[in-house]
């Protein structure tokens, strides 16, 4: 039976319960899910108690430079302890744990997130729609374990609730998210050093890879929504990672007048992850979009993985945005 949580301190609760806890993040892990994981990880190992990091993917060379001092397991790679309590962080369905790893969700005793189509696989779930990042709950559950938070885990959860709200600019953002920023901030997190490397600078194969994007923009909806495929043989020859690709889906965003962008971006072959962004007033509910097509997320930020080849993704999703489009009028 499934057990929707109401607060953080009841999460905190069943945690302070538990040892030897395995804290899974998302597959192709950003910062929101890293920042949460390494924060919750940090703040149990403080209590004394086992807790360990697991994920499919690796964490990217420039998240690595915010992330300094956490290790992750990988599959294959063995675990320090056996675990007995599995939790999940900003991990809304099955699918994210990766190609292979699906059984996990099957095993999770909690999961900790902020996505509203959470498919609420867990037997304990902590959803807080409200919040922008989920690195803003984990502040509130570490409070409630009463764990000291350090400038290292403050930094962490700061790094997550910055790149969730593209650096506080998004319409996610409601008072409640710069008031915890605020907080951490207080609490010595780093912000110069993450804004820096996440916002004011970019690599050489970041730069290349949005002037391959801006040159393969497709139209749609009068040109209200614009459409990238992004091909792995790209990503590959630019050795691009994680974070190079982050927020790039958005980028359709910039040519002034589109209110829907959409990225699908090759894993490998006849296999795309979909990312839909969308503006306030485009009538279009990315969240919505992406759950006709087994994903989901938010109303503005979105996703979603399709079987197929380039051209019959492309058309699954235009047709799920055109049945959003017909029901809302736009």
């Amino acid at each position: 039976m499934k057990h929707l949580l109401e607060t953080p301190s009841q999460a905190a609760a069943l945690l302070q319960s538990q040892d030897r806890i395995l804290i899974i993040m998302h597959r192709l892990p950003d910062c929101d899910t890293i920042g949460s994981g390494a924060a919750l990880c940090k703040a149990l190992q403080s209590l004394g108690k086992q807790a360990a990091l697991f994920c499919k993917d690796e964490i990217s060379s420039l998240y690595r430079e915010i992330f300094t001092d956490i290790t992750v397991y990988h599959p294959g790679t063995g675990l320090p302890f056996e675990p007995k309590y599995l939790v999940a962080v900003d991990l809304a369905s099955p699918d994210l744990f990766g190609s292979g790893l699906e059984a996990y969700s099957s095993m999770t005793n909690l999961c900790i997130d902020h996505h509203s189509t959470n498919s609420c696989y867990a037997e304990n779930i902590l959803l807080m729609a409200h919040a922008a990042a989920n690195c803003e709950t984990i502040f509130e559950v570490i409070l409630h374990l009463h764990a000291a938070i350090t400038p290292e885990i403050a930094t962490y959860l700061y790094c997550g609730i910055a790149t969730d709200t593209g650096c506080f600019r998004y319409p996610n953002v409601i008072p409640h998210t710069l008031e915890t920023a605020a907080k951490l901030l207080r609490l010595g997190a780093d912000a110069t050093k993450v804004n820096y490397l996440l916002f004011e600078t970019k690599s050489e194969a970041k730069l290349k890879l949005e002037q391959y994007v801006i040159s393969h923009f497709e139209m749609y909806f009068d040109k209200q929504c614009c459409l990238f495929v992004l091909p792995k043989q790209i990503i590959d020859s630019l050795d691009a990672g994680e974070s190079d690709l982050n927020n790039l889906a958005a980028m359709g965003k910039i040519q002034r007048g589109v209110k829907v962008a959409v990225m699908l971006r090759e894993l490998q072959e006849n296999t795309y992850k979909v990312s839909i962004r969308t503006t306030g007033d485009s009538g279009v509910d990315a969240g919505v979009v992406c759950a006709m097509l087994s994903g989901g997320g938010h109303a503005r930020s979105a996703g979603c993985t399709i079987r197929a080849d380039a051209q019959t993704a492309k058309e699954m999703i235009i047709k799920a945005i055109s049945l959003q489009v017909a029901i809302t009028g736009r």
